[in-house]
């Protein structure tokens, strides 16, 4: 009777353990569902980062540097956006940033109930 709840966990962990990002991948997951998106531009206009991860998800960081923790609504002015609609909660972590490159985490939700991870480690280009 005791091996079944832990193979049971086992399962379930696994699951939980797939959907999580990969560097330069978002995740998002919808109730059940999940899907993934790779970082398809990043950009650095000299005040904007700007990076795309597939047609879907948006991120504008207006100040991006080093060690930042970043919430949606505060001081910086994070913006993340799921087919056009901005996250109501969450927070991107900001490793380093520099203007060709930034690396961090970010853990956004939605209205819907939609929650999107992403590991960002990518090139910025001038736009």
């Amino acid at each position: 009777m005791t091996r079944a709840p832990l193979l049971g966990g086992v399962l379930l962990g696994g699951c939980f353990f797939a959907a999580t990002p990969h560097k330069n991948e978002a995740v998002a997951h919808a109730g059940r569902a999940h899907w993934r998106a790779r970082v398809t531009a990043a950009t650095f206009d000299g005040k904007l980062v700007e990076i795309a991860l597939g047609p879907r998800i948006s991120i504008e960081i207006a100040s991006c540097y080093a060690h930042a923790q970043q919430k949606v609504g505060d001081h910086d002015h994070v913006r993340i956006r799921l087919d056009g609609h901005d996250a109501t909660s969450g927070e991107l972590d900001i490793t380093d940033c520099l203007t060709t490159h930034v690396i961090g985490t970010l853990d956004a939700h939605f209205a819907d109930g939609t929650r999107v991870e992403a590991e960002l480690d990518t090139d910025l280009a001038k736009p």
